[in-house]
């Protein structure tokens, strides 16, 4: 029988809502190493905590709330997608890099990289100014 933890872990499902926002991370935040077919790190708490940030400036912002999930490395992946647009952005809390940001919008790309300071909810606002995700929505 499949390990509906693992299997949840490995979902991309679409958040509608900050509630729903804060059941993916609970779901997130209690796995357990091995949690990829014996491999994959549990969640770090600094990707936790950059997520709690994440959420209080998409509130905050009026921004589409993303889709979650884990990274084997440890991290929470957050996503957007709107297809009307063309734009793909994907903010990568945790890891080496802290936060990096990674966006598509038709031909053209870029990405960002920032350590987090003292101010996760600061930090995750100015490198998602830097992606067309905010630039649209301001």
């Amino acid at each position: 029988m499949p390990d509906k933890k693992r299997i949840a872990a490995q979902q991309r499902v679409a958040i509608p809502s900050s509630r729903g926002f804060d059941e993916r991370l609970n779901e997130l935040q209690h796995l357990e190493a091995g949690w990829l077919d014996g491999e994959g790190d549990a969640i770090e708490a600094l990707a936790v905590d950059l997520a709690l940030a994440l959420r209080s400036v998409v509130d905050d912002a009026g921004l589409p709330v993303p889709c979650l999930f884990p990274t084997p490395e440890g991290c929470i992946q957050a996503e957007w997608f709107d297809a009307s647009a063309g734009i793909s952005v994907t903010l990568r809390m945790g890891g080496p890099d802290g936060l990096s940001l990674v966006w598509t919008r038709g031909e053209h790309d870029g990405d960002a990289r920032r350590q987090p300071g003292s101010n996760p909810r600061q930090d995750i606002t100015d490198i998602l100014m830097k992606s067309p995700l905010i630039q649209d929505n301001a």
